[in-house]
C-alpha cells in the first residue's frame, strides 16, 4: 500500500513537471515567434516602401495589401478574407497614426506607413480571428520607437532580440517601445553586446567600440 501510495505521487509530480515543461517550451515559441513576425513584417514594410509615393493614396492603398503577405506569414490562423478587411480598417487608421508621429517630429509618410503596418503586425500575432479592432491598432502603432545602432569601427551585422538586422552599423530601424538586447558582430573583432531601451515615438542610439584584432 505504501508502496503504491509512493509511486502515485511519484508519477503525479512527474505529470506536473512535463505540464510545466511544455507550457514553459510554448511561451518561449510563441514569443519567439511574435518577434519573427515584427521583424518580418519590419524588413517586408521596409522594402516595398522604397518606391511608393505615400502622399498618393491608390499607391498607399497597394502598400497596405502588399504588406498583407507578411502579416499572414505569422497569422495562420486569420482568413484572407479578414485580411482584406484589415486593409480597410488599416487604411483608415492611418492618418490618425500618422498625426501622432508628426506630433513627435517624425513627418515623414513613408515612416508612418511602415509603423502602420508594425501595428498591425503585432496586433494579428496576437489575434488571428475576430475584426481588427481600430482602437488597438492605433494604440499598437503608438508603441514603437527609432532605434540607431553605431559602432567603431563601423560595418558590424546587428542582431536585435536575437533576430539580424537588414544592413550593418550605422543603421536605424523602427522596433518595439521597450528594453532590447543587442549584438554586434564583425570579422576580426569579437562579438559585443549590450542593451537598449528604446521609448515610444522617440530616438534612441546604441553605440559600441568592438575589440579588434590588429
Amino acid at each position: 500500500m505504501i508502496l503504491q501510495l509512493g509511486l502515485f505521487r511519484l508519477s503525479v509530480f512527474v505529470g506536473v513537471s512535463l505540464i510545466s515543461l511544455v507550457m514553459t517550451s510554448f511561451a518561449q515559441e510563441t514569443k519567439a515567434m511574435n518577434r519573427y513576425e515584427e521583424v518580418a513584417s519590419r524588413h517586408c514594410a521596409a522594402s516595398g516602401a522604397r518606391n511608393v509615393d505615400f502622399s498618393d493614396r491608390s499607391q498607399r492603398t497597394y502598400f497596405f495589401a502588399d504588406a498583407t503577405k507578411c502579416i499572414s506569414k505569422g497569422s495562420a490562423g486569420s482568413s484572407s478574407s479578414q485580411l482584406e478587411e484589415d486593409q480597410k480598417v488599416v487604411g483608415r487608421m492611418y492618418p490618425e497614426i500618422r498625426k501622432f508621429y508628426s506630433e513627435h517630429g517624425y513627418s515623414s509618410s513613408k515612416d508612418a506607413a511602415q509603423i502602420t503596418v508594425l501595428g498591425w503586425a503585432r496586433y494579428r500575432s496576437e489575434n488571428t480571428s475576430g475584426p481588427l479592432s481600430e482602437r488597438v491598432l492605433v494604440k499598437l502603432s503608438q508603441s514603437f520607437g527609432r532605434l540607431t545602432v553605431k559602432s567603431h569601427p563601423p560595418g558590424a551585422a546587428v542582431e536585435v532580440d536575437g533576430m539580424l538586422w537588414d544592413g550593418t552599423t550605422e543603421v536605424t530601424d523602427w522596433t518595439t517601445a521597450d528594453k532590447h538586447p543587442v549584438k554586434l558582430t564583425k570579422e576580426g573583432c569579437g562579438p559585443e553586446k549590450g542593451e537598449v531601451v528604446v521609448p515610444a515615438a522617440g530616438d534612441v542610439t546604441f553605440e559600441m567600440t568592438l575589440k579588434c584584432k590588429k
